[in-house]
């Protein structure tokens, strides 16, 4: 199974809206739901670490959810399997993104463990019945160079069937997060002959997409405007910021202007304008397999 032919008529300008930290909060939880519901999100990946995460999924298949997969998590909240010291802390909780990916650009990291934790993080999932669609990675830890055939390995074993390639070209970001995706961009490129080779679906494109800024919905639109023909993948990361949240991360009240552009009740129509048709990874594993 190879990525999506951009050239296939069926394909042309279709677009996945992945809601990422599905079950990070209470709050994260329900924005996303509200945004399955009223907006444009068609699929989201699960954070199975967290503590409300697994007892939210049934709310995802109660929506009729179809693509349901697993934001990949090595830096936020407990840790499922591991107890490294070199991936947690006494109290069992991650050390954050800033660590990892500095081992991870050294070629540090405790790739064992960093399996343990990962396959457990999928089971957690599957146990509840679920057909796991698709995996990503929370701060894109999955492009790590160390990491990459964990995941590749990982999902051919228990059959997942896609996974995100994070590469962007880095449409309306902000200088740091420009310098940020270099060094994730960097990592990609060389993850996506990796996932290729076990087989992995992918789509063509990917774009970063953060909400915040003076006019969100028209920066949505315009990111939405420059989608290429074939599969696209936007992560968004629309929710309700909550008590908990502010504990664990820094984008905060962002969550809540990208959960307003998201449900806005024109954006579907601006979509149909624009040609491009909403589609989700579980249309994606059906149309490679036809």
């Amino acid at each position: 199974m190879m990525p999506i032919n951009a050239q296939d008529p069926m394909t042309r300008r279709r677009l996945i809206v992945n809601a990422d930290d599905f079950g990070f909060t209470e709050g994260v939880t329900e924005g996303i739901l509200q945004c399955m519901r009223e907006g444009i999100v068609t699929s989201t990946t699960v954070m199975a670490n967290m503590p409300c995460a697994l007892e939210s999924i049934r709310r995802l298949l109660a929506i009729g959810c179809r693509a349901v997969g697993i934001h990949l998590n090595l830096t936020s909240g407990p840790a499922i399997r591991t107890r490294s010291s070199r991936l947690t802390g006494s109290n069992g909780a991650f050390l954050g993104a800033g660590v990892l990916w500095r081992d991870g650009m050294l070629q540090r990291l405790p790739v064992e463990e960093i399996e343990l934790e990962l396959a457990a993080q999928i089971e957690a999932i599957r146990s509840l019945g679920i057909d796991v669609s698709h995996v990503d990675g929370h701060h894109h830890v999955h492009v790590l160079p160390q990491i990459v055939p964990v995941v590749a390995k990982l999902c051919k074993k228990l059959m997942v069937p896609a996974v995100r390639v994070p590469y962007t070209n880095g449409l309306h970001l902000s200088l740091l997060n420009r310098l940020k995706w270099q060094l994730v961009n960097f990592n990609a490129r060389r993850a996506r002959r990796t996932f290729q080779d076990y087989g992995l679906q992918m789509p063509d494109h990917f774009v970063a997409w953060y909400g915040g800024g003076v006019d969100t919905l028209a920066d949505l639109q315009r990111t939405l405007m420059s989608i290429r023909t074939g599969v696209t993948e936007i992560a968004v990361h629309p929710g309700l910021d909550d008590a908990a949240l502010a504990t664990m991360d820094s984008y905060l009240s962002e969550r809540r202007v990208e959960l307003s552009a998201l449900c806005d009740a024109g954006l579907r129509e601006y979509l149909a304008g624009q040609g491009i048709s909403l589609t989700d990874y579980q249309a994606l594993r059906e149309a490679v397999s036809l």
